[in-house]
This record gives structure tokens, sequence and C-alpha cells, in this order.
């Protein structure tokens, strides 16, 4: 369990950072990215080697936060 506690660190600071990402651009804006989901689950090759374009199409989620 030890050990995992050193994968996880990472992973919860992506996702924070993820997330502080959509919420300051505009502090009173909440923003998602959501890519195409049929063509992303298509490909099983890592994230550094795929080479076909990967599209996202932005959205607004929340309003005055």
């Amino acid at each position: 369990m030890a050990s995992e506690l050193n994968n996880s660190k990472p992973a919860i600071q992506w996702a924070t950072n993820n997330f502080y990402k959509c919420t300051t651009a505009t502090p009173t804006k909440l923003y998602t990215g959501v890519g195409d989901p049929n063509a992303d689950h298509q490909c099983w090759e890592r994230p550094e080697a795929i080479d076909t374009p990967q599209t996202a199409t932005l959205y607004l989620l929340a309003t005055q936060l």
C-alpha cells in the first residue's frame, strides 16, 4: 500500500491542476473539454505515441460559482 501512495500523489496532482485550469481563466465560469468518445476508444496507443489529431469540444458548465 505504501508504494502505491507515491503513484497516487501525481494522479491527484494532475486532476487538481486540471480542475484549477478550468476555473482560473474566468473565475466566475467553469469549463470542461470533451473529446470524441468513438475516436478516442478506437485508439489503444500510449498517449505519448498517438499521431492522429485529437479534438475536443469546450463546454461551459456553470456561471457565478
